[in-house]
């Protein structure tokens, strides 16, 4: 076949490639049409829900992430990186040529979803002898203090804040309890993360490690995510600040650091229900009031919105909006490609996680199999 009927003013050279490439392809006796199609499966014309919110929330908050950087730098220059969270005998293990990823415990991600307090998830753990690793996104700190929760009595206690918000955020960080077990706090902050809530953090007494969420393809000449990380660049981090898959959500992120970096397993989540209770009005939900004005007040068009999911394994259902249907698929993404020794184990007893790579169970079992 001519290559002026694949593209006119094609070079002899890339022409070659072209027949080099498509025979390697498998495609050395099909048609060209054959292998064109092959190259772009999985290419769609129009983006779908999840990569339109990724899209929209990267154009509506960059201008804030890259202020909130400039302002955080100072910091993040000179203090601890998640890295400083790897368990010692795992960095010991890859001193010694041998595999660093293995579990050095259990862990449990705390969020903020409503199954957390229908099912006094928080009392339980704090009436167990549970002293293990508690990883918490920012939104259940407070209450996971308040049901008696102890980070001095723990292996390690982890708060994590993942948002830019300037105004919504710092509040998590203050309270007399807060303040009180402070010096037994760790939190893990993006480095994009309100400027105030890295202040608030100090002023408790807490430590910081910092963390780089992948916004893109850091591989990319042009990549916001590379860009960044150079900027992190400095003597205590030559490399700049690891970065890593953050989710989109503190939960999320809580559970990556759980078993990536602090190496974890298993894995028990509370509250994080990716959606809500079905007696829940939809009126009350999180992103209603934001879609009702997308739709222009439509009130048919936002409820059509929502989505029930029924999960199998506690034979409950629950709902869905367009964010959350984002966080559950990225969740189930990762969960997919998760290391086998991790084990990840949803303990919310309801909420729409399922499926590949995780089990359920209630809590208090858990806490009865895993807890020490």
């Amino acid at each position: 076949m001519r290559r002026d009927i694949i593209v006119k003013g094609l070079s002899e050279a890339t022409y070659q490639k072209l027949l080099k490439k498509k025979e390697s392809d498998g495609f050395e006796e099909k048609d060209w049409s054959d292998w064109m199609s092959h190259l772009v499966v999985g290419v769609n014309l129009v983006d779908s829900p999840s990569e339109m919110i990724q899209h929209t929330t990267r154009d509506s908050l960059l201008e804030t992430w890259i202020q909130n950087l400039s302002k955080n730098l100072p910091k993040i220059w000179v203090s601890e990186s998640i890295n400083a969270l790897v368990p010692a005998e795992c960095t010991q293990a890859e001193k010694e040529g041998k595999d660093p990823d293995f579990p050095t415990g259990s862990a449990i991600v705390i969020g903020r979803g409503p199954s957390v307090f229908k099912n006094k998830h928080l009392e339980l753990l704090a009436n167990s002898d549970y002293r293990g690793t508690v990883v918490c996104t920012d939104g259940a700190l407070i209450d996971t203090l308040k049901a008696g929760v102890r980070p001095d009595l723990v292996e390690n206690f982890l708060s994590v804040s993942v948002d830019g918000n300037r105004e919504l955020i710092r509040k998590w960080y203050e309270h007399e309890l807060v303040e009180k077990y402070g010096p037994h706090i760790k939190v893990a902050l993006t480095s994009s993360v309100a400027p105030n809530v890295v202040q608030q953090v100090e002023k408790v007494g807490a430590k910081t490690y910092f963390l780089l969420p992948l916004f893109d393809d850091w591989r990319q000449i042009e990549s916001y995510t590379k860009m960044h990380q150079f900027m992190t660049m400095s003597e205590k981090h030559p490399s700049g600040i690891p970065a890593m898959q953050a989710g989109g959500h503190a939960g999320a992120t809580a559970w990556v650091l759980s078993w990536l970096v602090m190496r974890k397993s298993p894995v028990a989540l509370i509250g994080l229900n990716l959606g809500y209770l079905p007696e829940d009005p939809l009126e009350s939900t999180y992103y209603w009031n934001g879609l009702m004005q997308k739709t222009g007040g439509n009130v048919a068009l936002v409820r059509s919105a929502f989505e029930t999911i029924h999960n199998p394994d506690l034979n409950t259902d629950a709902v869905i909006d367009p964010v959350f249907r984002h966080y559950r698929e990225s969740f189930r993404d990762m969960l997919s490609v998760t290391p086998k020794w991790v084990e990840t184990i949803n303990c919310t007893e309801g909420g729409s996680l399922f499926g590949e790579g995780i089990k359920s169970m209630p809590f208090k079992e858990w806490l009865g199999k895993y807890k020490k």
